[in-house]
């Protein structure tokens, strides 16, 4: 029997022999001599088998150190070839030109200060042209003088001093927001009076000076957020208002001559503490819904539209515990057509993003950190 062994890759052949056979036997005993066979042709063949079987061995040996040879020229090809790509690589690196990174070239500089004193207690500031001249002016809710200021623009860095336009005593207004209320085209102003329960309407003439039209009441509300709207499809802008006293927002339609109507109040529920409003189509019947965001109960609530200008249908949507949403506004995160809602939530320090499934459904909302401190 021959047997075949594997040593370092190469082939070590042993010609071995049963127990039976003499030549085997006198192998393993040295004083033994050997025996010769009683036929000379079986010992021929035999001869001739073992002759074979070397051939064969030295056959095999050859091919496989032939297949070693070639497994380390092919090795050896692909170090060279790993070698040569990091030479390539760092020839490009060194010899291509230096690239340089396009900068943002939004630039801010520091402007003087304004002289809106914090004795005057600013609350809120809303952004116009109230005297036709294309710079940007401000109007800024000050509620502890229980007065609206107003500032004109003079150049891309500086304003006026403030013209000051009562709001009544114990009004404290809290936020101010602009629109055109006659529809002529120039920019009115209306504030939401915290401390007497009111909107107060400016009437502006397009040359930075305004008339108060009217006061609005609206009960014993405490409005704290003030919005305009065409609630109705009617080309005029309506009032809303979030109501901190009665947990209600509260609709005044437009007349479109600076005149408005009684306030249609709608529960935001018990202890809810409304803060903000937005509309938007958000089950795509092409009517105004609302969404607030609901600062006492950690929720959005959402009222359906119809073609009346009415609101029916409620759900609620939740922010999370804690959560204390004191802001809202609507945009197109996921790039669908649908309006999908975001929340400042400032108990929880997070940007709350809920997606819109387009049937008036909303996914759960999405959190997003702002900061331990941000508040």
């Amino acid at each position: 029997m021959t047997e075949y062994y594997m040593i370092d890759d190469h082939i070590s052949v042993e010609v071995a022999h049963s127990e039976d056979d003499p030549d085997a036997a006198s192998e393993q005993h040295e004083n033994s001599a050997p025996k010769q066979s009683d036929s000379p042709t079986v010992a021929a063949l035999s001869n001739e088998n073992i002759d074979n079987q070397a051939a064969t061995a030295k056959y095999l040996v050859k091919v496989c150190w032939s297949k070693h040879r070639s497994s380390i020229d092919a090795g050896a090809f692909g170090v060279f070839i790993i070698i040569a790509m990091i030479l390539g690589i760092l020839t490009v690196c060194f010899t291509s030109p230096n690239l340089t990174v396009q900068k943002c070239g939004l630039k801010l500089k520091e402007t003087p200060r304004q002289p809106i004193s914090y004795k005057y207690g600013p609350r809120s500031v809303a952004v116009g042209d109230f005297n036709n001249d294309s710079w940007s002016d401000m109007v800024v809710a000050n509620h502890a003088v229980n007065a609206v200021a107003i500032y004109f623009g003079q150049n891309s860095s500086s304003f006026s001093t403030p013209i000051q336009y009562p709001t009544g005593n114990g009004s404290t207004p809290y936020i101010v927001a602009v629109g055109d209320f006659n529809t002529d085209s120039i920019l009115d102003i209306a504030v939401a009076n915290f401390g007497s329960n009111s909107i107060g309407v400016f009437l502006g003439y397009g040359n930075g000076s305004f008339e108060k039209r009217a006061e609005l009441s609206i009960g014993s509300s405490r409005p704290i957020f003030i919005g305009f709207f065409d609630l109705n499809n009617d080309t005029t802008l309506d009032i809303i208002t979030a109501n901190y006293g009665t947990q209600s927002i509260s609709i005044l339609f437009g007349y479109g001559n600076g005149n408005f109507s009684s306030p249609t109040s709608y529960s935001t529920d018990y202890d809810s503490f409304p803060s903000s409003v937005v509309t938007g189509d958000f089950n795509n019947d092409n009517y105004l819904d609302l969404a607030i965001s609901n600062y006492g109960t950690d929720n959005v609530q959402i009222l359906f539209g119809n073609e009346s200008g009415t609101f029916a249908a409620v759900i609620r949507l939740s922010t999370g515990l804690g959560s204390h949403p004191n802001s809202i506004t609507v945009g197109h995160f996921n790039q669908d057509v649908y309006l999908d809602i975001a929340v400042a939530n400032y108990g929880t320090n997070q940007i709350g993003i809920l997606l819109n499934n387009g049937n008036g459904t909303f996914a759960n909302q999405v959190n997003y950190s702002t900061g331990s401190a941000s508040l």
